[in-house]
């Protein structure tokens, strides 16, 4: 499985058996259409609304507050 660190942004593949373990120490399953950590703020907000975010709730969000949201 494929999980990300929100504090790092680092993306690694674990064995499923040492899902959990990851997990428990702040990892996340990545999502793997997300845009680059990188992308403009415009291809974060098209990719929360994609995931059902509306346009209040992008409102004032940074492309780093989207990426932390959806990874």
């Amino acid at each position: 499985m494929k999980l990300t660190h929100p504090d790092s942004n680092q993306t690694i593949n674990v064995d499923e058996a040492r899902v959990d373990m990851y997990l428990s120490q702040g990892w996340r399953e990545a999502t793997a259409d997300a845009p680059k950590g990188n992308a403009p703020l415009p291809e974060w907000q098209a990719f929360a609304r994609e995931k059902g975010f509306t346009d209040d709730d992008l409102e004032g969000k940074t492309r780093d507050d989207l990426r932390t949201a959806l990874s």
